[in-house]
């Protein structure tokens, strides 16, 4: 285990790889409202692979989108094969196990900077058909988060992802975090 102190490219690797994995099961479930409360869908497995079950990230992102189900609405990709939600690992920090726990878990806090270039979208139009579009502002915003694996032969997990700032910026802006 690394020692405490500002985290290398290792840990900035384990970060940044988490956090593409998070984005393609919040992108996932986004689009798929109904896989939030379905233990047997791949969707939410994939999603729980990544965040832990029960915690307040798992239930305040999924309580989240059960609210936008509940209004008829979801969140997809601009276009096929693209991504809702985008989030950059900026600063990464490994932090100090704590005193006397073994095995001693790993944590690495980060600050982060992501958008949402997806689409706001009713869930069918007439016929049947995908929806009309609602909102198609692209959010920029800035944040903390914290991975952490609670013993070497454990998963890392995204335990915190918290926003500081958010600001809407126009439709079909480009990555401000590039």
């Amino acid at each position: 285990m690394a020692p405490a102190g500002a985290g290398d490219e290792a840990d900035r690797r384990v970060v940044q790889e988490l956090l593409d994995r998070y984005d393609q099961a919040l992108t996932d479930l986004s689009a798929a409202p109904e896989a939030a409360d379905d233990p047997a869908d791949p969707i939410l497995a994939a999603w729980h692979a990544v965040v832990p079950a029960g915690s307040e990230l798992d239930e305040g992102v999924r309580g989240r989108i059960r609210g936008r189900r509940a209004e008829g609405l979801l969140v997809e990709p601009v276009e096929p094969g693209t991504l809702s939600y985008v989030h950059r690992a900026e600063e990464v920090v490994r932090s100090a196990p704590p005193a006397g726990v073994l095995p001693p878990p790993e944590e690495l806090a980060f600050t982060w900077c992501g958008w949402s270039p997806g689409l706001g979208r009713r869930v069918s139009g007439p016929g049947g058909g995908p929806g009309p579009v609602v909102d198609d502002a692209v959010a920029h915003a800035l944040g903390t988060g914290r991975v952490v694996r609670p013993g070497p032969d454990e998963p890392w997990m995204l335990g915190d992802l918290l926003e500081s700032e958010l600001t809407l910026l126009p439709p079909g802006s480009t990555d401000p975090c590039g």
